[in-house]
């Protein structure tokens, strides 16, 4: 159920198809006593599916099953300290990244003609003039996807969408590279950013 494994710059990359049932997963994962305990505090077998798989996924990455917390700003961590870890879910797929040199950002989302109704939110005046009619839908969901992982690699948050997250103009593909700025307070961040339509889903992460 691995669609997708990468490494670039000491980043890895992966996104998991969900396929199994509950009870297959089970078998798939290794869990320490409070993390069975976190899994039976969950109401919504969707929702177990979704923890348990990106469980499963981390430790067929990294063998020595390293546990997942969630900081007060909710934003996972690694117990061991060992690498920064990204998480993303949607629909049937989970994304991770995990990197050692730098806060990692991933987001995976599904093409929904819906985005289209709220893109005034966060589509500026310089992406909008890039955006193109017969390929608007997927256009919109990579600058969506691409601003949810910078605002997840900057280290303060606080940003706006609109106004702090710029997504020069990029060529669109099945799969790509693009850059990502982030502009706030006078300073001014430059990243590299990677893309790829899996099924009717985008998939976006920092590289």
């Amino acid at each position: 159920p691995i669609v997708l494994e990468t490494e670039n710059r000491g980043q890895k990359t992966a996104v998991w198809k969900i396929t199994e049932s509950k009870e297959e997963l089970l078998l798939l994962v290794r869990l320490t006593p409070e993390e069975e305990k976190n899994l039976e505090s969950l109401t919504n077998e969707n929702r177990k599916k979704e923890w348990l798989a990106v469980r499963v996924l981390l430790q067929q990455l990294r063998p020595s099953c390293p546990v997942i917390k969630y900081k007060q700003n909710g934003k996972p961590y690694l117990t061991d300290g060992s690498e920064e870890i990204s998480i993303s879910h949607s629909g049937p797929y989970i994304a991770i990244a995990l990197s050692k040199r730098s806060l990692p950002g991933i987001d995976i989302e599904q093409i929904n003609p819906r985005i289209k109704k709220i893109a005034e939110r966060f589509v500026n005046k310089q992406e909008n003039a890039f955006l193109k009619e017969n390929t608007l839908l997927e256009q919109l969901c990579i600058i969506w996807c691409a601003k949810e992982v910078l605002y997840t690699i900057h280290p303060e948050g606080m940003l706006n969408f609109k106004n702090h997250l710029i997504i020069p103009a990029f060529t669109l593909a099945d799969s790509g590279e693009m850059d990502g700025l982030i502009i706030k307070d006078g300073t001014r961040a430059e990243h590299i950013l990677a893309y790829r339509q899996i099924e009717n889903y985008m998939l976006v992460y920092s590289i």
